[in-house]
């Protein structure tokens, strides 16, 4: 059996030297040790309850999840390499949890008493990409059950990591469930022992909670705009942090390190859910599905898109806080005529006026993302959405949010309100848009006669009272911001001689390879690396404007499509595969 090494060097020349003691690090807990939590700090008290933890004894004590013997055709034991540098398990391929290729394996123990679960797991880092979540710890009530679930045994990609799971036994088993481990998993130094809260308290989580709780203090503001705080929710958390700052320094017991973590957890969500909504209350608002264009609608009590009419009373809603004591937090939403939007079952949205409003079902949450939202019903956890974009579309609530179909625009239903925001939007295009001369700037005289047409639309604002006169007013000034958006600078021709970065939207650089897909990757502080940097090469194409090559800087390869949608890098430039077009989007 592997134990911690202690090596004793003795240099008796003349006797004048003493005797040096080195000591390996300890795999597994031993009786008096102490193991540190987030929730607290015990003392190791008793013996380790595994036999055979780390596979000296072959296969002994370890069973699959068919009930046999772990099999050499699905497991073997490699004689180094392990956390401590000997012998450890490694899996061969993997399956399921009732396989020969898993691990179930259970130890009894005595309800009532407190254990720790401690073991040391390896995965390749291809193996991080999938069923790590099949490797799990279990309080049960057979040496084979997954009655409770405990936690996760913790992987790191290609480095041996630790699981330690503190936990009080309410069923005799605990039981080690190991599943799906693919050739990518290994496993050594197995403990479960007896412990015993210690004396000293474990402050680290209830620290760390404070120090959140005040950055999001810190950096949210005050104030009636939608995205800051009202003044009473800020308070209420000042203060939940003030009564955690003194449990930290006043607590006598774990238990109440931990309920004031819990208090303060408590506090921060309820924070975070008051945050001032992209609405006002008692205000009538038009909601418009971001990839139809269709107006949200209670329509015949199934809810809908329809075609946009801002007089319909069906199309204007209004949301309203939940009534106290209801199953979640958020805002109740119902129609001019006063019917409510509920989900009905799984994934249908009705509407009435009867709807029980205290119900999860037809309580929302709008997450604003700036130029949309997102409406999560708070019974589903999901968000409203359409699998169409046609007229008379049922609207689900049951959506992921991936989409555009799942996304919504929210607009005051005044005759002024489409101007307003308009307005904005114009405003915000003429201060952000470069002036001069490159093909993503434009002329001065563009912004100037942007800028023109916006205070022109200001002045009509003052004096709309009817849709016809809002809608007339907005045709002109979109009608500006087309040309506007028109007067971009023409795209010029690529030097081919130049090396260029090329940068997704999202920050990171296309980057040739060898792979079957062209990649995009980080740009290193330092500087983008040969492998992302390009020449783009004009390509003459009978019929075709702004058809370049792309060719990599690292080894001359050519960005090319293969089949009907992958890309590839390619020797050769002399398909129309490896021919694209540079084109502007959106007039930019």
């Amino acid at each position: 059996m592997k134990r911690s090494i202690y090596v004793y060097v003795i240099l008796s020349i003349l006797g004048l030297l003493p005797m040096a003691e080195a000591k390996g690090q300890s795999y597994m807990p031993s009786v008096g040790d102490k193991i540190t939590t987030d929730d607290g700090i015990y003392i190791v008290s008793g013996e380790n309850l595994i036999k055979n933890p780390e596979f000296d004894e072959g296969f002994t004590g370890w069973t699959g999840g068919d009930g046999n013997e772990l099999s050499a055709t699905y497991f073997e034991i490699v004689d180094n390499g392990g956390p401590d540098g000997s012998s450890y398990l490694r899996a061969l391929g993997g399956s399921g949890s009732g396989s020969s290729q898993s691990i179930k394996t259970g130890w009894a123990v005595e309800t009532g008493k407190m254990y720790v679960f401690s073991c040391w797991a390896y995965r390749t880092s291809s193996g991080m990409n999938s069923n790590t979540q099949y490797s799990r710890i279990f309080n049960s009530n057979s040496q084979t059950g997954t009655d409770t679930q405990l936690g996760y045994v913790n992987y790191e990609a290609d480095t041996w990591a630790q699981t330690q799971i503190v936990f009080t036994a309410d069923k005799p088993y605990c039981v080690a469930n190991l599943s799906w481990l693919n050739a990518a998993s290994s496993f050594d130094c197995f403990s479960l022992n007896e412990v015993t809260v210690s004396s000293e308290l474990s402050t680290k989580k209830l620290e760390d909670a404070i120090s959140e709780a005040k950055d999001l203090l810190s950096t949210t503001e005050e104030g009636t705009e939608k995205g800051q705080y009202t003044a009473e929710v800020r308070t209420a958390l000042q203060n939940a942090i003030a009564d955690a700052e003194n449990t930290l320094a006043n607590a006598k017991s774990q238990d109440e390190i931990n309920a004031a973590v819990t208090t303060l957890s408590d506090a921060v969500i309820a924070y975070e859910n008051n945050v001032n909504p992209p609405f006002e209350l008692g205000v009538g608002y038009v909601i418009t599905n971001l990839s139809s264009g269709l107006n949200l609608s209670t329509a015949d009590g199934t809810v809908r898109i329809k075609t946009g009419d801002p007089t319909d009373a069906k199309q204007e809603f209004y949301f309203e806080k939940s009534p106290e004591g209801s199953s979640a937090s958020g805002y109740n939403m119902r129609d001019k005529n006063g019917n409510y939007i509920y989900r009905s079952g799984s994934w249908d949205t009705k509407s009435s006026s009867t709807a029980d409003l205290t119900a999860a079902n037809a309580i929302f949450q709008v997450v604003d993302y700036g130029t949309y939202v997102q409406i999560k019903n708070m019974g589903s956890g999901s968000v409203l959405g359409t699998d169409s974009d046609s007229d008379n579309s049922a609207v689900y609530s049951n959506k992921n949010g991936s989409s555009k179909r799942y996304c919504w625009t929210l607009m005051k239903n005044t005759p002024t309100a489409a101007l307003e925001t308009l307005i904005k939007e114009a405003e915000t295009l003429a201060e952000t848009t470069e002036v001069g001369t490159e093909y993503y700037q434009v002329p001065q005289s563009a912004v100037d006669a942007l800028k023109a047409a916006i205070e022109n639309a200001k002045t009509k604002l003052a004096s709309i009272t009817t849709y016809e006169e809002g809608d007339a007013a907005v045709s002109e000034l979109r009608s500006a911001i087309e040309t506007f958006n028109e007067s971009f600078n023409p795209l010029g021709e690529f030097d081919s001689s130049e090396n260029y970065m090329i940068i997704h939207y999202g920050g990171n650089l296309l980057t040739s390879g060898t792979g079957s897909n062209a990649t995009i990757t980080a740009k290193a502080e330092e500087g983008a690396s040969e492998q992302q940097l390009f020449n783009i090469v004009k390509a003459e194409v009978e019929g075709q404007e702004n058809a370049y090559y792309i060719r990599s800087v690292r080894d001359g390869t050519y960005l090319a499509r293969t089949g009907d949608y992958n890309t590839c890098w390619q020797a050769s430039n002399d398909t129309l595969a490896a021919v694209g077009k540079i084109e502007r989007l959106h007039d930019q």
